[in-house]
């Protein structure tokens, strides 16, 4: 009974704590960024890519208007290099957008 307790507490908190840091991600990111861009933001952050550096990147991609494919494109090779050096295998097809 004890470890389901502290299960679930662990888990509301968990819960928590993702939602306060996705209301961070999207008060930091412009109102015009695309929702997939979003979303490999988020990913780029747990492979370890500091929020501020990610955020950085989002913001230089919209503001020089790269089309959605070549910012999630940029994105993905952030990531495959941040999950390469962290020593975890990582494929650079999975990260393109489809249809290319």
């Amino acid at each position: 009974m004890r470890n389901t307790t502290t299960g679930l507490l662990s888990m509301v908190i968990l819960i928590f704590a993702l939602s306060v840091w996705a209301d961070a991600l999207d008060d930091a990111l412009p109102a015009t960024v695309n929702e997939r861009v979003r979303t490999q933001t988020r990913e780029m952050i747990q492979a370890d890519l500091p929020m501020d550096d990610a955020v950085k990147m989002t913001r230089i991609t919209t503001q020089y208007q790269f089309r959605n494919e070549r910012a999630l494109q940029a994105q993905g090779e952030v990531i495959d290099a941040r999950v390469m050096r962290a020593g975890r295998q990582a494929t650079l097809p999975e990260r393109l957008p489809a249809g290319r």
